[in-house]
């Protein structure tokens, strides 16, 4: 076991901030000016952008334009990578880091001559070891400028990341340098001592592994999201933060738990290259309770820090991440043009959006030609068309009540009866309802007249809702 999470033999401690982004989102200028305004800056920001045509993700702004107009680089060394293969947010963050280091062993062109590297490497920060935090980001050159090329460095390479790079067993010349990942979404904006507090956090107790943030609302910091996580008996991701639940301090006195969640999560270099980063098994969702149970088996504590504050869209959770318009079909071994794309042209046609056509040709001979082939293929997608029910999809928020296990089942067929779907979920302090509508106000004055007004009604996110939109009739899309 490695020494994560003490100050002890760690005389310098850095931090690489790792943030990972679909393009240039609408939520990442806010994310880059929170790191830009750290009162302990991270000595390297990593950009790892995976947007990409074939995910639809990113509208094509050149990420680098909000980097620079974000003025972090002033404040610390700026890398921007491309993985546009990655698959989760785990996987990003291990792409990202394989393509910084391939970054740094390249080298940047422009940067300055190794002897003025060295001359930076014997600075006071070197050799200071007061406090429980020194800076290394003295051993970076100053400077910014435009983005060199290819290369994503917003400023010279450096000789100390050629260090920060290398494995971890291959850099003794280092054995008194600690580094933490700290992890951020491009929907997550730090308070400006969010750094601070974790790294103090980090450092100032001992087997600590992953140390994660009180995540509160985008818009309303004044509403909680998350204090750390726990699992069901089925190991599902679960939140004991009621939506819509105010901080009032209630969970400050938190410490170790079970997982965090990776928006803002700070993890030891040397544990995440033990436990080889985060598994995909809990899907996009699950990834900091799978991140945290592995730091966890490898004998490192997970702690939760709720001084250290972030600000958190969840844009992904919400559905907010709408990908550019794609479409694709194949022909699947029959001759060119035969097949996919006249079955493409069917459902264009028709207006409707968020469909898949698969068409099953049992007979393989000849007779058919091409001519027939386009025909029995456009014929079969617009004959299962007219036969289709369409649904529109639609935002509504989300509403939330604690009931009295008493009064539950009173309450649950009130609710019914006024048209409003109630899902209950019971629970040891009552039962929890969950209603999706956009009827708040008379959602809210049934359930006051119905408790005398004991029991009110917390708005708690939004949902897609899929409701009977209509049919398609001569090719097109009908709706009503």
């Amino acid at each position: 076991m490695t020494r994560a999470g003490s100050t002890q033999g760690a005389s310098r401690v850095g931090a690489l901030a790792v943030v990972v982004s679909a393009g240039a989102s609408p939520f990442l200028a806010q994310t880059l000016s929170a790191i830009t305004s750290q009162t302990c800056a991270p000595d390297v920001v990593l950009v790892v952008d995976v947007a990409s045509r074939a995910n639809g993700l990113g509208d094509g702004t050149p990420i680098e334009e909000l980097v620079e107009s974000s003025g972090l680089g002033k404040a610390t060394a700026v890398r921007v990578v491309r993985v546009k293969e990655a698959k989760s947010f785990g996987d990003a963050v291990s792409r990202g880091l394989t393509a910084y280091a391939e970054l740094v062993a390249a080298g940047n062109r422009k940067r300055r001559s190794s002897e003025v590297v060295d001359g930076a490497e014997g600075s006071d920060a070197d050799t200071t070891s007061s406090g429980p935090r020194t800076s290394v980001r003295d051993l970076l050159l100053s400077g910014s400028g435009p983005i060199t090329g290819p290369t994503g460095a917003l400023s010279p390479i450096t000789a100390y990341e050629q260090r920060l790079v290398a494995p971890t067993e291959a850099a003794p010349e280092m054995p008194e340098h600690q580094v933490w990942f700290w992890l951020l979404h491009d929907d997550s904006a730090p308070a400006e001592d969010c750094l601070e507090r974790l790294l103090t956090a980090a450092t100032n107790a001992r087997s600590v592994g992953v140390v994660g943030p009180k995540q509160v609302g985008w818009d309303n910091p004044e509403l909680l999201l998350e204090v750390g996580l726990r699992a069901t008996a089925s190991a599902r991701r679960a939140n004991d933060i009621v939506p819509g639940e105010v901080d009032q301090g209630q969970h400050d006195d938190r410490s170790d738990v079970l997982a965090v969640g990776t928006a803002g999560a700070l993890i030891d270099r040397a544990v995440w290259e033990e436990i080889g980063g985060i598994a995909p098994w809990l899907g996009p969702f699950g990834d900091g309770l799978e991140l945290s149970r592995a730091a966890r088996l490898a004998g490192y504590r997970v702690i939760v820090e709720p001084t250290a504050v972030i600000r958190h869209r969840r844009a992904s959770y919400q559905g907010l991440r709408r990908p550019a318009s794609v479409s694709h079909s194949s022909d699947d071994g029959e001759p060119s043009g035969t097949a996919g794309r006249p079955m493409l042209d069917v459902l264009a046609g028709t207006g409707i959006v968020d469909v898949v056509a698969v068409v099953t040709r049992y007979f393989g001979g000849t007779l058919l030609g091409t001519g027939g082939l386009v025909r029995a293929y456009s014929d079969a997608v617009r004959e299962c068309l007219e036969d289709a029910l369409l649904v529109t999809r639609e935002r509504l928020p989300v509403w939330n009540a604690l009931l009295p296990h008493a009064d539950a089942g009173r309450y649950l067929a009130e609710l019914s009866a006024a048209g409003f779907a109630a899902e209950p979920d019971y629970r040891a302090e009552g039962v929890r309802v969950t209603v999706v509508c956009d009827e708040g106000e008379r959602l809210s004055s049934l359930v006051s007249r119905l408790s005398s007004g004991s029991v009110g009604v917390l708005e708690g996110g939004t949902r897609l809702v899929e409701r009977p939109a209509g049919r398609v009739r001569a090719g097109r899309a009908v709706i009503g």
